[in-house]
């Protein structure tokens, strides 16, 4: 990519320590036509692009795969019955596979004596085990082998809970980006003072976005927690049957901890206990 002195110049603005929403706002974007392989600055960026609706990325994906296993446990957990391998969701194979995704090798490991390599060998044959009927619903159609069913076991034991991605994942993908256009000699060499700025302009691009990934369409609501984690809350329609179940989940962490929120008719106001202050064009939701 050829270099861009007006981009080099805001980038120059905010490590000199002058915040500048805007300028963070175009270095994203700029950044993502360089961040093939850098997932969190694209991630931002396409939030950036796509203010009223995602339905590709981390966090819509992040989204699907939680919110399809919690759906699937909850009707089970309040039915108080196991299982039904002969009666499962179309989707039940993403269900699998996302909790492949969103749960540790290691403790996969623990619960199979599988290893990495192993584990998705396992999970492929495990998914050729079920098929699915004229209606769409899938079921078991073979016994399954130990390794299988242990894998079955371990996939369906819990609900996973994993952020998309870190304060410090956004500032190593922002820094590497700079890096990639020259505008640091190294990664590491990016300002620490603005690692809360990427995260405040961060919050304002992911807030009030739709999610849309079916069978689930949600609204991406942020609460920001005094122990640093930004919340996406939404709800599960009739799961359990005539209930509507309301799911908090952290999706991004970050070491900011804010010490107040003022939310009025204007812009929002942040002031965080490491002396940060920052002003953002959005309304987020105040503590409560």
């Amino acid at each position: 990519m050829a270099y861009d002195a007006s981009m080099r110049k805001r980038f120059d603005r905010v490590s000199g320590g002058e915040f500048r929403a805007d300028d963070l706002r175009m270095l994203f974007m700029y950044f993502r036509q360089v961040a093939s392989h850098r997932l969190v600055v694209r991630e931002v960026a396409h939030f950036m692009s796509h203010p009223d609706k995602r339905d590709v990325g981390l966090m819509p994906d992040l989204m699907f795969d939680v919110f399809a296993i919690a759906q699937f446990q909850l009707s089970r957990i309040a039915a108080k019955t196991p299982i039904d391998v002969a009666n499962l969701p179309p989707h039940f194979i993403h269900i699998l596979r996302g909790a492949r995704r969103q749960l540790k090798t290691k403790y996969l490991k623990t619960q199979t004596g599988l290893n990495s390599g192993g584990i998705n060998r396992t999970l492929a044959t495990l998914e050729a085990a079920f098929g699915q009927d004229s209606d769409g619903r899938m079921y078991q159609a073979r016994e399954l082998e130990a390794k299988e069913f242990e894998l079955f076991k371990a996939l369906l034991s819990v609900v996973p809970i994993n952020t998309a991605f870190s304060q410090e994942d956004l500032c190593k993908d922002f820094g590497d980006a700079a890096k990639s256009v020259d505008f640091l000699r190294r990664a590491e060499d990016l300002p620490r003072h603005i690692s809360p700025w990427l995260m405040l302009v961060a919050i304002e691009a992911m807030h009030h976005v739709k999610l849309v990934k079916a069978p689930f369409h949600t609204t991406l609501e942020l609460t920001v927690y005094p122990e640093g984690y930004l919340t996406m809350i939404s709800t599960l329609h009739g799961v359990p049957p005539h209930m509507d179940v309301k799911i908090g989940m952290p999706i991004v962490t970050t070491t900011m901890r804010p010490v107040d929120w003022c939310v009025g008719a204007g812009p929002v106001h942040a002031r965080f206990a490491a002396g940060v202050e920052a002003t953002l064009d959005a309304k987020l939701r105040p503590l409560e």
